[in-house]
């Protein structure tokens, strides 16, 4: 900022401005985020390893996702993912992340979320006469934003990482989490988060422990839903939004849940036709909170016998391999689908 001052006081000296320029671009190749933006080419966004990029081939390799039977609550989900309106999932492998995966799913979240991250983009226009240096500057945000992403993973999936189970989680800042990749440890195509959250219109970036506005109590919330680009259209993101609905109906035992959902039209048009309603008028940054009230719970599907007792919960949980580890929009109609994703980043 000074060297900046500096150059607008004697803005008529080119030569002083070419001097600064140099300066300048001398200490930005010391800061270390932009080396590693550097590295990946000029004008390109950060790459998190291994490297992803939708328009040229999956590249993000998940080979030990758990699957959903291996976890606790997944005998009770597993009946269900045979419906029709289910078969989207059968071409893929449907289970919870591991630590492994975080940086997978780092991009994939990045790369359904881009439209968010170039809002937040510096203009050349903005810096005058320093206005190639915005790109750099993009970069530096970019590398933070992206390890904040990744950061946030692993404080939320903390719990699920190293005990993997679908049952309902027992603090706000702890996420069940599940993830669909093709056939035989091939690419992540897909993901999604429930937790549970405050519904008085707050959202997970939020301060998730202050008092509740209208004394409102803690409901099942989805955030994150996200499909990378060409597996889209084809009926996944629908699929995982039923699938998020069984969960919490089928194992959670809720009868509602709730999102936030941003001005992006394909998004929207999915959410109001799986019948989600506004809780309030949508606000100043176009962002709407939505909820849905859940169809009542099939007997035959879910009574006494079908549930696990706590011995056979820690069993199941046992069987998971111990992992230690430790801000989002949808998306995708039939017709629209463009799989956004649910709560910010």
């Amino acid at each position: 900022r000074l060297y900046i001052a500096v150059a607008m006081g004697v803005g008529s000296c080119a030569a002083f401005r070419r001097l600064l320029a140099v300066s300048l671009g001398a200490w930005l190749l010391l800061q270390q985020p932009l080396r590693t933006a550097w590295l990946s080419g000029p004008g390109s966004r950060p790459r998190l390893r291994p490297s992803s990029n939708a328009r040229t081939g999956l590249t993000r390799i998940s080979l030990r996702a758990v699957p959903l039977p291996r976890v606790a609550g997944g005998d009770l989900i597993e009946p269900r993912l045979e419906r029709e309106s289910l078969q989207p999932l059968e071409e893929f492998d449907i289970g919870m992340p591991v630590k492994q995966e975080i940086e997978d799913i780092t991009a994939l979240m990045r790369e359904c979320f881009d439209r968010i991250f170039v809002e937040k983009q510096v203009k050349e226009e903005s810096l005058g006469p320093f206005g190639g240096f915005a790109r750099y500057i993009n970069q530096i945000n970019d590398a933070r934003e992206t390890s904040d992403i990744a950061k946030g993973l692993g404080f939320r999936l903390d719990l699920s990482l190293q005990f993997p189970s679908l049952r309902r989680p027992t603090k706000t800042d702890e996420t069940v989490a599940i993830v669909a990749r093709q056939k035989g440890g091939g690419p992540l195509v897909a993901y999604m988060e429930l937790c549970m959250l405050v519904s008085d219109g707050r959202r997970p970036e939020d301060d998730t422990d202050s008092p509740a506005r209208n004394g409102e109590s803690r409901q099942p919330y989805l955030s994150n839903l996200c499909v990378t680009t060409p597996f889209r259209r084809r009926g996944l993101g629908r699929a995982l939004l039923e699938l998020a609905e069984d969960i919490v109906s089928f194992i959670w035992k809720e009868e509602r849940i709730y999102l936030h959902i941003d001005k992006y039209e394909p998004s929207r048009n999915l959410y109001e036709s799986a019948g989600y309603v506004e809780v309030s008028p949508t606000g100043s940054d176009g962002v709407t909170h939505m909820f849905k009230e859940l169809s009542p719970l099939e007997e035959e599907l879910y009574d006494d016998d079908d549930e696990v007792d706590e011995e056979d919960e820690e069993d199941a949980m046992g069987d998971g391999q111990p992992l230690a580890l430790g801000p989002g929009k949808e998306q995708e109609d039939e017709e629209d689908e463009e799989d956004v994703v649910v709560a910010s980043p």
